[in-house]
């Protein structure tokens, strides 16, 4: 079981984080121009169908999920918003998969990448009473200071400063697999 919560972590949020922030991609030119604009603003970037349809969910998911874990972490309820947090994980690399970014250029490659890296970093803010230290590794990863780790900067758009040398090669991993023996 235990083997089984690794292998989501490394597997599904590190390898997220890590594929985003390959040097093909670039967050800070994503966060720098789609902060400040609305979801359905930036829905209208994204290819009709499929990815925006996925896209419209993650919005919709984040919107909700501030109030289901307060719900659920103050009847001391963690293994609810753990797995809500997993399906949202879940969710964004079904959307990566999905949109494609290696394939695509521009505004549209930065959202994708923008968007993905928006629900690292909140979901990664919201679950650090949980698991502080892997969230603080994930946030250092994608550049996020630490002063905007608090519910403040937990909702889509709220943190403008983010991913400058999330991009730059060679960068630690925050989370990587241990084989089974």
């Amino acid at each position: 079981r235990l083997h089984g919560v690794r292998e989501l972590l490394s597997s599904k949020w590190g390898n997220l984080i890590n594929r985003c922030c390959g040097p093909k991609f670039n967050l800070a030119r994503g966060v720098s121009t789609f902060n400040s604009r609305s979801p359905e603003e930036l829905s209208q970037i994204l290819t009709e169908g499929p990815t925006r349809k996925a896209f419209k969910s993650l919005v919709s998911q984040l919107d909700e999920l501030p109030g289901y874990l307060h719900d659920h972490f103050t009847q001391f309820d963690t293994s609810g918003p753990l797995k809500q947090i997993w399906s949202i994980i879940n969710d964004t690399n079904t959307f990566v998969q999905l949109s494609e970014p290696w394939n695509k250029k521009g505004d549209e490659q930065d959202l994708i990448i923008y968007t993905a890296m928006e629900v690292a970093r909140i979901l990664s803010i919201l679950s650090q009473p949980v698991i502080p230290e892997l969230s603080g590794k994930f946030l250092d990863r994608i550049d996020v200071s630490k002063e905007r780790r608090s519910l403040r900067f937990a909702e889509l758009g709220a943190d403008a400063s983010y991913g400058q040398g999330s991009n730059v090669k060679g960068r630690e991993v925050p989370i990587s697999r241990i084989p089974l023996r």
